[in-house]
């Protein structure tokens, strides 16, 4: 079982980098402005990058504008055409993460996501996905009787400019008050998420 588990997980960094390099070609096909016009000249440097623009304490958070600032706010559709908006959630803390279906690392995200979610009753926190685009929505079909988050769609790509989302998936993680606590280029794992929304409750 462990080992099953361990190969899971190893498929995120391969996949995500596939991403990477497909992101410039995918986000065209739903916003007028190309990836890299969206995006500040360094969010293009890769995760690794060894200079990030901010110092942050190794295995916290990535270098990010957003952090120890209010969240922006937001009203997206989900993916059954029903509005949701982020300030809806206030006083819960809020794990957003960032995915496009585009990029089948969600497929891969899933089932740790689903179990995830089902951790939201206990800890008190709100999950919710936001995907970069609206491609291959058909594919997520026949997934939605079995997940219980919303699933938010930013075919426009503002709620991703705004949080400065280069990479998928990121995970973007809001207190309580609305302010940005944590964010992580990849999929750092449950055990790590959950940290995290501990500290916050």
């Amino acid at each position: 079982m462990e080992t099953k588990a361990m190969d899971r997980r190893s498929i995120f960094p391969w996949i995500a980098a596939a991403c990477v390099g497909l992101a410039s070609f995918a986000v065209k096909e739903v916003t007028p402005k190309s990836y890299a016009q969206v995006l500040k000249p360094w969010q293009m440097a890769q995760p690794n990058d060894p200079t990030p623009k901010k110092h942050v304490p190794a295995g916290t958070t990535d270098a990010s504008d957003l952090l120890n600032q209010p969240a922006p706010d937001f009203n997206l559709s989900d993916v059954s055409g029903a509005p949701q908006a982020l300030s809806a959630w206030r006083g819960q803390v809020v794990v957003l993460n960032f995915w496009g279906f585009w990029c089948d690392t969600w497929k891969a995200e899933l089932p740790y996501l689903k179990d995830l979610s089902e951790r939201e009753g206990d800890l008190g926190f709100k999950l919710v996905a936001v995907s970069v685009d609206g491609t291959r929505l058909t594919e997520f079909d026949n997934h939605k009787g079995t997940v219980m988050f919303p699933v938010l769609l930013d075919v426009g790509g503002t709620v991703r400019t705004h949080y400065e989302v280069c990479h998928v998936p990121t995970v973007v993680i809001i207190d309580r008050n609305g302010i940005v606590r944590y964010v992580k280029s990849g999929y750092p794992g449950n055990d790590a998420v959950l940290s995290i929304v501990r500290k916050l409750n």
